[in-house]
């Protein structure tokens, strides 16, 4: 009965995740899908490098009071950052600079929030030659034939790469519409069958 409750809540808290962070990033970037020559992608080898080379370039800084302490960065403005400066966020706007990355390398990608007592993270699961991956920051999971699988993968090792005693108890996609410039979230089955 615990995790019912805690799934629902946590459920509600994927929705308003996703409308939240479309408010709060409005003035953002959003629409383009520029990225550079050198982030062009050829294999999973070229995706571990950009994953290393955005993150040498990441620090990461926690939400504060004017993102109500967890929004979005839109994955168009987290470049921008990155290629000013470099990108100051959370674990989110690390995912959604890759996100951005990838998807201008045509590669299907959503944001994955994993939740557990007390724990929560966002990552990254993308689709790559017919396998699906998991990247936390610059670890690129093992491939699996079904996101399912990528993801029930990801939740065994989350509690032990982050040292905690808790399972996962609730996965969330969230997408990035370019045409629309606005997160919205992503139905499991649905992005399984496309």
């Amino acid at each position: 009965m615990k995790k019912m409750i805690l799934r629902f809540f946590a459920s509600v808290a994927q929705k308003w995740w996703a409308f939240w962070s479309n408010i709060r990033f409005r003035k953002s970037e959003r629409f383009s899908k520029e990225i550079l020559e050198e982030d062009k992608i050829n294999d999973l080898d070229d995706i571990r490098r950009i994953c290393s080379k955005l993150y040498r370039h990441f620090k990461y800084k926690n939400d504060g009071l004017d993102q109500l302490f967890d929004a979005v960065i839109t994955p168009p403005q987290a470049y921008k950052n990155y290629l000013t400066s470099e990108l100051e966020d959370d674990c989110d706007g690390f995912h959604a600079l890759l996100m951005h990355v990838l998807k201008c390398n045509n590669i299907k990608c959503y944001l994955l929030s994993v939740i557990a007592w007390k724990n929560g993270h966002c990552i990254l699961v993308m689709k790559y030659n017919d396998l699906w991956y998991t990247v936390d920051y610059t670890h690129v999971y093992q491939g699996f034939k079904t996101l399912d699988e990528a993801v029930k993968n990801y939740n065994k090792e989350f509690p032990i790469k982050y040292r905690f005693n808790y399972e996962v108890y609730y996965n969330g996609l969230i997408d990035y519409d370019y045409e629309k410039g606005k997160f919205r979230n992503a139905s499991f089955k649905k992005t399984e069958k496309d």
